[in-house]
């Protein structure tokens, strides 16, 4: 374990989860299970592997849900609570919390990240680097869309990438986790913000917004049905399964299982049923395979 001082860590948790829809209807993205353990159980257990002073969390839709389930967790004692109304925005999230933050360097995680990024590795570069900000960023075509220098230093945004535009430039994507510097609360203006937006203006004033690659490290998020039903199916082959059924669901002895399937918590499904890769999420009712399930719903 590092030997370096405890720092904050502060969870972005308070999106809409508008392109996970219809799931984020009745299920807010955080507590969105993966073979029973919330995502959000998942980051806060990597970020208390860390030397961690105090770890904040931002709330906003469908917050009651959230904050239940952080008081009735193992991290009630560890987390502060910061909700809003209306949202604030990533840098909004972070203003708001000024307060909370600004005595020392802090981590950055997004709520619907799960992954195997060495994080004291991100630290350590950030401490040495004298960036203002430090990224953790990689390779990944989809979401390529911030062009870096030769030495890592984030140089343009969501612009048009010309190879030609300077020589040992490149385009790599956030990962949604990020090491910052107290003084970076400063760049951010009161209300509703971005970070992204701050960034720029950093960059701008000759500060230095500088990137660690983790690229070659397992990353996903949940922002999709499509991803997120794909981090359930990483996380059964983790497992050597390809079915998972929550301990309380005892109603599966007259269900046909098939392919990737998981049935999670309170899920009650009648006689005849045949499953066949699905996730089944948490407190479904199915009766018959004609039948509508009741709220949430199985995908």
């Amino acid at each position: 374990m590092s030997t370096s001082p405890p720092l904050n860590v502060f969870i972005l948790a308070a999106g809409l989860g508008e392109r996970l829809r219809p799931i984020t209807n009745h299920i807010p993205k955080p507590v969105l299970p993966i073979l029973g353990k919330p995502v959000l159980e998942s980051v806060l257990e990597k970020v208390s592997a860390l030397p961690v002073a105090a770890i904040g969390v931002n709330l906003h839709y469908k917050k009651e849900l959230i904050e239940r389930w952080i008081k009735q967790s193992a991290f009630s004692d560890k987390v502060t609570l910061f909700p809003e109304d209306p949202v604030r925005g990533t840098g909004g999230a972070l203003k708001n919390a000024e307060s909370f933050l600004q005595n020392s360097a802090f981590l950055v995680h997004n709520a619907d990240i799960l992954s195997d990024i060495d994080l004291e590795k991100l630290i350590a570069f950030h401490k040495e680097s004298g960036n203002l900000v430090t990224l953790a960023v990689h390779n990944f075509p989809e979401f390529n869309n911030l062009v870096i220098d030769e030495n890592g230093y984030l140089t343009e945004i969501g612009a048009m990438f010309s190879l030609c535009r300077a020589p040992g430039s490149r385009l790599v994507a956030f990962t949604g986790i990020a090491v910052y510097e107290p003084a970076f609360l400063k760049v951010l203006p009161e209300g509703a913000s971005s970070v992204v937006h701050a960034w720029t203006e950093a960059i701008s004033s000759r500060q230095r917004i500088g990137t660690h690659d983790v690229s070659g490290c397992y990353w996903t998020d949940i922002g999709t049905p499509a991803s997120y039903a794909k981090a359930v199916i990483a996380e059964l082959r983790n497992h050597g399964e390809t079915v998972y059924v929550h301990s309380s669901v005892d109603s599966c002895r007259n269900v046909e299982i098939d392919g990737f399937t998981v049935i999670e918590k309170g899920s009650m499904l009648g006689k005849g049923l045949s499953l066949r890769n699905c996730i089944v999420l948490p407190g479904t009712h199915i009766e018959t395979k004609e039948s509508e399930s009741s709220e949430p719903e199985c995908f």
